[in-house]
């Protein structure tokens, strides 16, 4: 329940931060970070059905999709195309990984 209970507070303190910086509140102001959130998690090797996962992991899956996105947003592509292949890198991960557990 703690771990529950401080994320909580987390959460909270985030959405309190995200507000100041944009001035108002809004429902969804924090929809664009679910996506690569979760997917930070998940390329750093936690498995989505529930498992652990590892520090070091986390910090590479947030390392190798904050470069991608620093990459994407300095090209001239249009969003759609950008989150495609956002999204395909970390279907791309993941499926590697998946690889490596199974051998």
């Amino acid at each position: 329940i703690l771990v529950y209970m401080l994320s909580a507070v987390c959460a909270a303190v985030v959405g309190i931060m995200l507000t100041g910086f944009s001035g108002q509140a809004s429902l969804g102001m924090g929809d664009d970070y679910l996506l690569p959130s979760i997917a930070v998690v998940v390329v750093g090797g936690a498995l989505i059905t529930g498992g652990r996962g590892h520090y070091l992991g986390m910090l590479g899956g947030v390392l190798l999709l904050t470069a991608l996105q620093m990459l994407l947003a300095g090209t001239t592509l249009p969003y759609a195309t950008r989150a495609i292949l956002y999204g395909l890198v970390v279907l791309g991960a993941v499926m590697a990984l998946r690889e490596r557990r199974l051998q």
